[in-house]
């Protein structure tokens, strides 16, 4: 079991590759689904993880919960970074053609928020679960995701983004700061929207 949950996550990571040669290359229709598709990919890759690793479970239950929750929490702030922190309509400002960078809010943090919420909710799957499939699992992904947001910030941003060049230069990869926190929060209670 534990190697199909790998082979299925791995699967989504390769979709959202295609997903982003797409967008900067091929521009195909068809293609279009491919991050969709592998998001639910990796939803039932996480779920075989828990599915195998339930029964051989044998930790408190209490630090259980308190690991859910927080894994949770993660998963709220992954959600919200994915799918609205970004203004819906239009997500981007075009600018000669081409997106211009949204730079507030949690993309104020770091370029790719994101992963930190990934990685801090696979962690606390792997401490509420501390199962081979769970530990592996959290791992592989959380190494993708990490390559992925590296061939993005590296390739795949800077041919689609027409001020990523700048972007990089001001706010940080991957660890916060604290100018970046600042910004971050100062721009979030201000309410400021895409301008």
């Amino acid at each position: 079991m534990s190697g199909a949950c790998i082979i299925t996550g791995l699967g989504a990571f390769v979709l959202f590759v295609i997903y982003d040669l797409n967008s900067v290359r091929f521009q195909k229709k068809l293609i279009k689904p491919a991050f969709f598709v592998g998001f639910v990919l990796l939803i039932i890759a996480t779920a075989m993880m828990f599915a195998a690793g339930w029964s051989e479970e044998v930790s408190g239950r209490v630090r259980q919960v308190v690991l859910l929750a927080l894994a949770a929490v993660f998963l709220a702030l992954l959600v919200y970074t994915l799918f609205f922190a970004l203004p819906f309509q239009p997500t981007y400002i075009r600018e000669n053609s081409r997106p211009k960078v949204y730079s507030e809010g949690v993309y104020a943090l770091c370029r790719h928020p994101g992963v930190l919420w990934f990685i801090g909710m696979y962690a606390c799957f792997a401490l509420a679960m501390p199962t081979a499939p769970m530990i592996r699992g959290s791992v592989v992904f959380s190494v993708c995701n990490v390559l992925y947001v590296i061939m993005q910030d590296m390739w795949t941003f800077p041919k689609y983004f027409g001020d990523y060049s700048s972007y990089k230069e001001e706010v940080p990869f991957l660890i916060p700061t604290v100018k970046s926190g600042k910004r971050c929060f100062n721009t979030i209670a201000a309410g400021k929207k895409h301008v």
